[in-house]
């Protein structure tokens, strides 16, 4: 125990009235009167002057404090150890595996500082599951990606007075869905709970030599025609070639093959103009020859389909209230040489504003009719065929309405359309006639609901409701969330939400709500959600019929359309993200003029291990013909199965076919029987590729363990230093934690008060048998 002072008064008025005291008590003890003799006069004063001191004492308020013992039982350990691909990369001291390596430390730490902690084990790639020492000997490490924010959050414990800490041995590789940040929030809030990360990082910059081609947008949509440039990207890692042989095949046909030269490193692209002559879906393959030397081929190629459309898509906003977000979109939209737009926005409650914007092509200016181009020309083509730079007029027409509850009414006029845009407090339109009209174009009709502002209505009814992927509830006194927008892993598998590694829409001006998310329905997929701040779902789909329902939660996106300085390099991002999103809604659309059958496919491209599903869209007219079956081929022509489309509860006319999980390779799915009964898109192909970010990316990343460990209050250890593993936390807990006193009071007795009464007292007593008083 020690005594610590309190003072009662401040310092100042202590000290004076101190010096007042022992002023007054010197006084008191020279004025001695004659009659009281000295012995009993010094007696008298040193009683006066004990009793001063006592008083004196206790304004300094004295206290004992008493060391508490720590909580009983010592504080937790996690040990996050990586077990992803990249850790099989062979680059130790001893020609050994990152991941032996790692199972060497992570078997010395446990025994060495199993007398100081309480150790818990967990391998982590892209979920995280506990282990021990024991089965970490016989386990070969087989994820796909790695996340790291995953395992700091999973190994934060609420309760635990002891302390806690956490040791990351990994290579630091990153790789899942969305961005380094991720991580580096996760170890600032590991920080917020007291529980440092040290971070000892796993191998060095051992790099594979590979080729990779990817198309960033691979759905187009292109009048007949009309020249669309398609830019293919090659990547090189390392450093393996400086030429490469890139053909292009449709149908088994070789379009084009050309020489490219590629840098090391770097992304090359590539361009081709292509320019389709009939109706349909047209589907195009990319392969890229294999250099000696390769870390795998399976990377060499990439699919890419092109819908063609002999007359425009038409597309109609409604808008309750005037808004930023409607008038940049508007305007995006009229950027857009393949939409024709009919927008109709409500002013007051009986007035609303109708425009239509139709497209008059600019005849002086026709599009080049070869098929295909060099790189150079693809180049300069596509300034002018591009869609925001092709040559076109609109004819724009406006007139004020007041009759804006007939708009949707008309089944015959909403078949018109195949996007149909819906902002906020769209309630005026949203009659129970009108949603049931929306239904049957969704079902029937292959028309795409964008929901751009969130929920359009205040409240959805039971019928709206069924046509929308969330629940939506209302926050307690509609307080404002902001939140910027993170891509999923659903996301992050279309190649046109990544826009350049997916963490760009991260690093855009965030959005805003003050709707909260009740559910998602089971068939929705989210593709988009808020940072770690929220949960909010921000682009989700429901596909409905032969239609598709999107949802964009959030106001405030047209900032990303007029950013500020420091940002002026993702400028391109708003309009590139919306036509991606409408010829991403579209290329699964209905069953095109003359077509019985349309065979269709979500995507192009799927990552080893995915379920892969096809639809088939049949015009239900009376026509008796059975539906044929669905027959799944390898790049060799060799049948691998056959199957018989499967109805979608209770649409008509729409059914699915579900292909399993193929390995990787390029497939072709087509329909058998006569196609002049049941004309239309009857062949499809796509691509299945190993997920090759593990086995591609394998520099490690101590940069990014560095900042881990400085976020979250921890320190980088070296590998020969995780034996002092526990010194370093005792240290790290007497700074964060210090230690604990129980504070008790030493003059607050009864026999301290009764001590300076007797004390007080006997010098009253004295005087008064001396005649003082």
């Amino acid at each position: 125990m020690s005594l610590s002072f309190e003072p009662l008064l401040a310092p100042v008025a202590w000290v004076t009235l101190a010096i007042m005291s022992i002023g007054l008590w010197s006084w008191y003890v020279w004025k001695r009167p004659s009659t009281c003799p000295l012995p009993i006069w010094s007696i008298i004063s040193f009683l006066g002057a004990l009793g001063i001191i006592l008083v004196l004492t206790v304004l300094l308020n004295p206290i004992w404090l008493e060391a508490l013992p720590p909580p009983a039982g010592k504080p937790l350990l996690t040990i996050l150890v990586d077990q992803s691909e990249s850790m099989l990369t062979v680059d130790g001291e001893v020609n050994s595996t990152r991941f032996s390596d790692a199972n060497r430390l992570v078997e010395a730490v446990a025994k060495k500082l199993k007398t100081t902690f309480d150790i818990r084990i967990q391998r982590f790639a892209d979920e995280v599951r506990p282990t021990t020492v024991e089965e970490l000997e016989g386990f070969t490490p087989s994820g796909s990606r790695t996340n790291l924010s995953a395992p700091i959050l999973d190994s934060l414990v609420s309760d635990r007075p002891q302390g806690q800490a956490i040791l990351l041995i990994s290579d630091g590789v990153h790789n899942a869905s969305g961005d380094a940040n991720q991580v580096l929030e996760a170890a600032s809030l590991s920080r917020s709970w007291d529980a440092p990360i040290y971070a000892t990082t796993i191998g060095g910059q051992t790099t594979v030599r590979d080729i990779e081609v990817h198309v960033p947008r691979s759905q187009e949509l292109v009048f007949v025609g009309q020249s669309v440039p398609i830019t293919v990207e090659i990547d090189q890692h390392g450093l393996i070639g400086d030429r490469v042989t890139v053909v292009l095949e449709s149908d088994g046909e070789v379009i084009s093959n050309r020489e490219v030269r590629i840098e090391p490193r770097t992304t090359t692209p590539v361009s081709y103009l292509i320019t389709p002559e009939e109706v349909g879906l047209f589907q195009y393959q990319v392969k890229v020859k294999s250099l000696p030397g390769e870390a795998t081929t399976a990377n060499n190629s990439t699919t890419f389909q092109v819908r063609v459309v002999d007359e425009p898509v038409k597309a109609l906003v409604l808008e309750g209230k005037p808004y930023w977000d409607a008038k940049f979109l508007l305007r995006m939209l009229t950027d857009d040489p393949s939409l024709e737009l009919d927008c109709l926005v409500r002013i007051t409650s009986d007035r609303s504003l109708w425009r239509r914007l139709e497209l008059k092509e600019d005849e002086d200016s026709p599009p080049p009719n070869e098929k295909t181009t060099t790189t150079e020309q693809a180049g300069q083509a596509e300034q002018k065929s591009s869609p925001m730079n092709r040559v076109f007029e609109r004819t724009e027409t406006t007139e004020l309405v007041t009759d804006e509850k007939s708009i949707l009414l008309n089944l015959e006029k909403l078949r018109d359309y195949q996007i149909l845009f819906l902002g906020r407090e769209a309630e005026t339109y949203l009659s129970d006639e009108a949603i049931e009209n929306i239904r049957t174009w969704l079902s029937e009709n292959g028309g795409s609901l964008v929901c751009y502002r969130g929920s359009p209505v205040a409240e959805p009814n039971r019928q709206l409701s069924r046509l929308l992927p969330l629940r939506w509830g209302r926050r307690a006194g509609q307080d404002e969330s902001r939140f910027r927008v993170q891509v999923t892993e659903r996301g992050d598998d279309l190649s046109w939400l990544r826009l350049g590694g997916g963490d760009t829409l991260s690093k855009l001006p965030s959005l805003s709500t003050t709707s909260t998310t009740e559910s998602i329905k089971p068939l929705a997929v989210v593709l988009g959600r808020g940072d770690q701040s929220t949960t909010t779902p921000v682009l989700t789909y429901q596909p409905y019929g032969t239609g598709k329902v999107v949802v964009i939660e959030g106001a405030g996106m047209w900032r990303w359309a007029f950013l500020s300085p420091e940002y002026q390099e993702h400028d391109p991002v708003y309009g590139t993200l919306w036509q991606s999103l409408i010829r991403w809604v579209l290329s699964s659309g209905g069953l095109l003029p003359g077509e019985k059958v349309s065979l269709q496919m979500d995507r192009v491209t799927y990552t080893e291990g995915e379920a892969v599903s096809a639809v088939v869209l049949k015009r239900e007219d009376g026509d008796s013909t059975p539906m044929p079956n669905v027959e799944l081929r390898n790049e060799n022509g060799e049948l691998l199965q056959s199957a018989q489309p499967i109805p979608v509860g209770s649409e008509p006319g729409v059914y699915q076919v579900f292909l399993g999980k193929p390995e990787s390779g390029h497939y072709e799915l087509t329909m058998t029987g006569d196609p002049e009964s049941l004309p239309g898109t009857r062949k499809v192909s796509f691509d299945v590729r190993p997920d090759m970010r593990e086995k591609l990316e394998t520099a490690a990343r101590p940069d990014l363990m560095n900042r881990i460990a400085e976020l979250s209050d921890g320190m980088v250890v070296k590998a020969e230093d995780l034996g002092d593993l526990g010194e370093k936390f005792k240290q790290h807990l007497q700074e964060s934690r210090p230690v604990q006193y129980r504070r008790v009071s030493a003059w607050d007795r009864w026999w301290v008060l009764c001590g300076i009464l007797v004390i007080w007292s006997c010098s009253w007593g004295l005087r008064r048998s001396s005649g003082l008083v």
